[in-house]
């Protein structure tokens, strides 16, 4: 399983009825105080959605409006991942189409492109097989930017740096280095790779 655990981070998986959004609360560097920040979100498939992960803990949150309905859960968890027979095809299929080799935790990029048109090849492969759809975006990279929009803006509705249109209302931001293309791209793979 392709997973990620928290070291001396909290972790919580909320779901209601969009989805899931996975949290991850921090020690803040400069202010000591804890952040917490959303790192992940599926919304709900036609079908079911597989996801391990290990729950410390369940909390829920009852509607307001009656205190009986239940609002959302939220999971305090240690690891969480999506089931690795369908991502190991997922990225046998990657690799075959694309060039692109996952090894563990590492990605190694097609050397006949560069890693620019690596990460747009990546993600044609993504909307191309109904993996990454214009419900899935925006995907934010942080605070101020966006890596997919429905539009070259970011989040502050300035032009993204080096846009590129994969689809009618798809676009990449593709201004990074070699090594943050590889993170972005596994980063998509973890999160909408499926077979």
């Amino acid at each position: 399983m392709n997973r990620r655990k928290s070291k001396g981070e909290e972790m919580e998986v909320e779901l209601d009825e969009t989805g899931l959004k996975v949290f991850n609360t921090t020690e803040s560097p400069l202010s000591g105080g804890k952040k917490r920040l959303q790192i992940d979100q599926q919304n709900w498939p036609n079908g079911r959605m597989e996801v391990e992960m290990h729950v410390k803990a369940i909390r829920p949150t009852l509607s307001a409006e009656d205190g009986k309905a239940l609002d959302k859960l939220t999971l305090e968890i240690t690891e969480i991942g999506k089931n690795s027979k369908s991502m190991s095809e997922f990225w046998d299929k990657v690799e075959n189409e694309l060039g692109i080799v996952k090894d563990e935790d590492t990605i190694s990029l097609d050397e006949n492109k560069s890693a620019k048109k690596n990460l747009i090849s990546f993600v044609n492969f993504l909307v191309d097989n109904n993996m990454l759809e214009e419900k899935d975006i925006p995907v934010s990279i942080g605070y101020k930017r966006y890596l997919l929009n429905t539009k070259p803006r970011n989040k502050e509705e300035e032009e993204m740096d080096s846009p590129v249109k994969i689809d009618d209302n798809i676009y990449l931001e593709t201004k990074f280095s070699t090594n943050q293309i590889k993170e972005k791209i596994f980063t998509l793979g973890k999160r909408f790779g499926k077979m």
